[in-house]
């Protein structure tokens, strides 16, 4: 899935592994170690900003048998009534309302590998 956010941290725990990011249609592990357990992920109001220039990353978690995981996202995000468009130099005419994408985002929220800004667009 993608996050319908503008910028998520995610702060992962260091014993348990299973995150993973999609690049060119392949699962890549994402191994936390001690100095590195904070990742900044692109939602998808960064690529409805830059008009796609950003991607929103497409991720997934994985189970694990050999024990219990521990991540901590936090989300900033426009207020509901704002208005999401690209910047003007970049734009083609498109524009959403943040209420409106999360009622779509909620209808695709964990469909692997679809990028729902590129179903969007006009």
């Amino acid at each position: 899935h993608t996050d319908a956010g503008g910028i998520i941290l995610l702060f992962q725990d260091e014993l348990v592994p299973g995150l993973e990011f999609l690049k060119d249609g392949k699962w890549i592990p994402i191994t936390p170690t001690e100095g590195n357990r904070i990742f900044v992920n692109l939602g998808d109001q960064i690529e409805v900003m830059t008009n796609g220039i950003y991607k929103s990353i497409c991720h997934r978690v994985l189970p694990n048998k050999n024990g219990s995981r521990l991540s901590i996202a936090t989300f900033y995000n426009p207020g509901a009534d704002a208005i999401i468009c690209p910047a003007p130099k970049l734009t083609y005419p498109s524009q959403y309302r943040f209420q409106d994408y999360l009622n779509f985002y909620s209808t695709t929220k964990f469909t692997d590998k679809v990028s729902r800004f590129q179903t969007t667009k006009a």
